[in-house]
């Protein structure tokens, strides 16, 4: 017996060593600039990083059989990340690699627009060639916010934005999710103006797919146009319902109709119900939730044309729904709730096809694309040529299904996950950044100066564009008024500068020490 038992230990133990316990986690590499590296975000100590779109993914598929290294630097670019590129990538033998840089750091409003662009994508197809040289598969982030972007800056975005799609790669949406109409953050929800706050870190997040990574593995590819198909005829009998895989916060319901009959979206979400009627002339929106409920009735709903499409978009970040019918808004309502259930039905009938679900909020811009008979793949969750298809042509696990019983059964376990969900948040530490005082240009204008320490050499402040601006060492970033002779830097290592009464000194101190610079 106990021979036995030894053969079934070392046969065991060969398996074990042979097979191991259980499969290896697929590695997948992010590999951006600063946002990618989530800063600045807190999650266990103020500014740790640790809270940040990246880390949030990590600590999402972390029982997925997945594993997330976080391979960006703050403040690469195309150019600099090109350079650590085998280091960073090729050594660590990745599945998967998310490149996630941006236009700030390329130059982008002091170079010409088409420089900025075309060295972005240049770059951008020399790292893909290289990973797919070494059979690494590669999804792109998108272009997102930045406070300081002009109207032109927005445009070359926007247009960078387009060009990603012709990559034939898979692209996560960091831009719809967490921008307004100007390519800025939501009001409120930035940093620094160049960066998102935990929030936005968040919103950015939960734009990404949760089927991707494997649907990527098994071989899907991306679509970037609409395969031809007929217009399909639904009926009475048959609504269909979408339950989000895991929490989603934005999203956008496209899809064409012919001439406008009778379409009833429902949206199920964590505070009520919304319903939105479309017929030939009208339009009707039902809310209900807590404070009761409203009714819109809008007449004289005209369209030139018997073909149209319908657009139904929803930004949690800035706290709007939006309906478009074209590429015209029809009707906006705010609203404020995670959805659970969507819902397409009639009392009557109406032609569909080509019905599409982002798992992020469209911008204009987007949504002229989808009109113009151009498949934006950005943040696609569902692609379906006809709504009754059994396939879905998307890179998700995700589809609409005519069943209520199962819908309801996805509907009540999303609700628990968001509730567990947001109670975890709210036990979360809250970190409060400093509130910079009110101070006038002109005053702000005095503290200019140039100070000289013994260690860090010059500490030259500077006044340019209603800013100050503190610059040591080569490095610069604008500060703020704590008080009326002390500022502060928002910047993970809380840096401070003090002046001496008649500003004949200043005391900067930055990474526990301090230095003291004497007035040129």
């Amino acid at each position: 017996m106990k021979k036995i038992t030894l053969l079934l230990v070392m046969l065991m133990s060969f398996c074990i060593m042979l097979f191991g316990t259980e499969s290896k986690p697929k590695k997948i590499i992010v590999f951006g600039s600063s946002v990618a590296s989530g800063w600045i975000s807190s999650l266990n100590e103020q500014y740790d990083m640790q809270n940040g779109w990246a880390f949030r993914l990590e600590r999402f598929l972390e029982n997925k059989g997945f594993q997330v290294i976080n391979k960006s630097v703050p403040g690469d670019n195309t150019d600099s990340a090109l350079k650590r590129f085998d280091k960073a990538v090729i050594k660590e033998n990745p599945d998967i690699l998310i490149i996630s840089l941006s236009l700030s750091n390329e130059g982008l409003g002091s170079k010409p627009d088409k420089e900025v662009i075309d060295n972005f994508m240049n770059n951008l197809n020399k790292m893909i060639e290289k990973a797919e040289a070494n059979q690494i598969k590669v999804i792109i982030g998108s272009c997102y916010a930045n406070n300081e972007f002009s109207k032109e800056d927005f445009e070359v975005i926007k247009k960078t934005n387009i060009q990603l799609q012709s990559l034939n790669k898979p692209v996560i949406n960091l831009l719809g999710n967490f921008s307004d109409l100007n390519g800025h953050f939501p009001e409120n929800h930035s940093f620094d103006g160049l960066h998102p706050d935990n929030f936005g870190h968040e919103e950015m997040f939960l734009g990404i797919v949760p089927g991707l990574f494997n649907q990527l593995l098994n071989h899907k590819t991306t679509l970037n146009k609409f395969i031809p198909s007929d217009f399909e005829k639904i009926v009475k009998s048959k609504p269909f319902y979408f339950v989000p895989e895991s929490i989603m916060h934005s999203f956008c319901l496209h899809l064409k109709t012919k001439k406008l009959k009778h379409l009833k979206f429902d949206l199920s979400h964590t505070k009520g119900e919304l319903e939105i009627t479309i017929e030939p002339k009208n339009l009707m929106i039902i809310s209900k939730d807590e404070l009761g409920k409203k009714e819109i009735t809008m007449t004289d709903l005209k369209s030139k044309t018997d073909f149209n499409s319908i657009t139904y978009d929803y930004n949690y970040a800035n706290r709007i729904f939006h309906i478009y019918l074209n590429d015209t808004i029809i009707a906006e309502f705010p609203i404020e709730a995670e959805p659970l259930m969507l819902s397409l039905s009639t009392d009557k009938s109406y032609m569909a096809k080509d019905l599409l679900l982002y798992r992020t909020s469209l911008l204009p811009y987007e949504i002229q694309l989808l009109n113009n008979n151009q498949l934006y793949h950005a943040g696609l969750e569902v692609y379906l040529k006809n709504i009754s298809d059994k396939e879905q042509l998307a890179l998700s696990n995700s589809s609409f299904t005519n069943d209520i019983i199962i819908a309801n059964e996805r509907k009540n376990k999303l609700a628990a996950e968001i509730n567990q969900y947001n109670q975890k948040r709210s036990s979360m530490p809250v970190f409060k950044d400093k509130t910079a005082i009110d101070m006038t240009e002109e005053k702000l204008a005095g503290f200019v100066g140039s100070y000289l320490n013994d260690q860090v050499g010059e500490i030259l402040i500077a006044f340019k564009e209603g800013k100050l601006l503190l610059n040591v060492m080569g490095n610069q970033a604008q500060i703020f008024p704590e008080s009326e002779n002390i500022f502060f830097m928002k910047h993970p290592a809380k840096i401070t500068l003090e002046y001496s009464e008649n500003k004949d000194q200043v005391k900067l101190s930055a990474f526990g020490q301090e230095f003291v610079g004497k007035k040129k």
